[in-house]
């Protein structure tokens, strides 16, 4: 191959790839790299409940997390109340991030942004 044709294969490609982002950008949402990541809610097996923003390297995972905690609340007709809690504060130990089994998510949905959770994780 001579090298006035591989130069106009590359330029080619490259045009290729130029006019490919411009058109998903165009088309698209573009790219926002400000964005902040969303948050889900990943339903365990045994009945956990975790909200987190999902990671998937090395294994999946959940960073920031929170759960669901029962709190005693005299002011409730049932005696108690649901509080979404962060899960370094409701355990014995520092989690920022939690490594989950695949084999044991019953679902996983995203949250809501105008959900009474994340205004919840939001007032932390």
């Amino acid at each position: 191959m001579s090298v006035k044709r591989t130069i106009i294969i590359v330029l080619v490609f490259l045009v290729a790839v130029a006019f490919g982002g411009i058109l998903t950008i165009y088309l698209g949402q573009g790219f926002d790299f400000a964005k902040e990541e969303p948050y889900y809610a990943v339903q365990m097996e045994n009945g956990d409940l975790y909200f987190g923003k999902m990671t998937r390297f090395p294994k999946f995972g959940l960073e920031e997390v929170y759960i669901v905690q029962s709190v005693s609340d005299p002011t409730s007709p049932l005696g108690s109340s649901l509080r979404v809690t962060p899960l370094d504060q409701a355990t014995i130990w520092k989690a920022d991030k939690i490594e989950l089994n695949d084999d044991k998510i019953i679902s996983i949905s995203k949250v809501g942004e105008g959900s009474q959770v994340m205004q919840a994780i939001k007032g932390q």
